[in-house]
């Protein structure tokens, strides 16, 4: 079920299942922005946990989990509206007008 949901286009959210286009209504930018900055410091702290017990791997993937959720919420604040749906970094931060 959560497969195809997200094959879908669709949002989990609090239990909820929600399309894309009805997201923007559930939770105001900041509201969102501050679940993506709690969930993003959980990756973080995973993180470090995960690198301190020389799991490297899943140090770096945690890492770079939390830096998608940062980039997001900087892009929520600026732009009041969801970020692009992407794991993409470099997507991200190009889009927030980063320097190269």
């Amino acid at each position: 079920m959560l497969a195809q949901a997200c094959r879908e286009g669709v949002w989990i959210l609090r239990g909820e299942l929600l399309p894309d286009e009805e997201m923007n209504g559930v939770l105001k930018p900041e509201e969102q922005a501050r679940e993506l900055m709690a969930q993003g410091d959980h990756d973080l702290a995973a993180a470090k946990a995960n690198f301190n017990l020389d799991l490297y791997d899943i140090a770096t993937f945690l890492t770079q989990q939390a830096a998608g959720k940062f980039l997001k919420v900087l892009y929520l604040f600026r732009f009041q509206t969801l970020p692009p749906r992407t794991h993409d970094l470099e997507r991200l931060a190009v889009a927030l007008g980063a320097p190269s």
